[in-house]
């Protein structure tokens, strides 16, 4: 399957990390130093688990420059969620969603606005999430719900 992550930060890099690991073809759209340092070191995600680092996974800014994809993970926060819709429109192949794993009540809304509302479909995820941004590397952690009693780490 064809997954375009926009918003690769806490939540979006750590789903496309695990979607690559898992045999997905995964393109990650982030920017600044994060997209830099997933370029030249790939991402590295780290838990109890123990730590794998997906090498290879294509990062850009410019989703523009990507291939059709069957499936969007939108993960940008909710300022930029118009912009941000108009830019992966293209990005849908025929029949592709765009799957919503925002906070917020309208994020949905805002999103099938920019993009066509067959399109859109949006989830709630049980979990506590934070990230901390550092020199061009990034690290959260992810806090799935109560059901399950494993965290996990990302970092680039």
């Amino acid at each position: 399957m064809r997954i375009a992550v926009m918003g690769a930060g806490g939540i979006g890099g750590y789903y496309g990390g695990k979607l690559a690991q898992a045999g997905n073809e995964v393109a990650l759209i982030t920017r600044g130093e994060h997209l830099r340092a997933i370029q030249a070191n790939g991402l590295k995600l780290t838990g109890p688990a123990g730590d794998d680092h997906v090498r290879g996974i294509q990062a850009t800014d410019d989703p523009s420059g990507l291939a059709p994809v069957d499936v969007v993970l939108f993960c940008v926060k909710l300022f930029d969620t118009e912009e941000a819709a108009r830019a992966v429109k293209p990005l849908l192949a025929k029949g592709g969603v765009c799957v919503s794993l925002q906070n917020g009540v309208d994020g949905a809304d805002r999103i099938a606005a920019g993009i066509g509302a067959p399109a859109t479909r949006a989830y709630v995820l049980a979990m506590r999430a934070s990230a901390h941004f550092l020199l061009g590397r990034m690290s959260a952690v992810i806090e799935p719900s109560s059901t399950t009693s494993q965290n996990s780490r990302i970092s680039v």
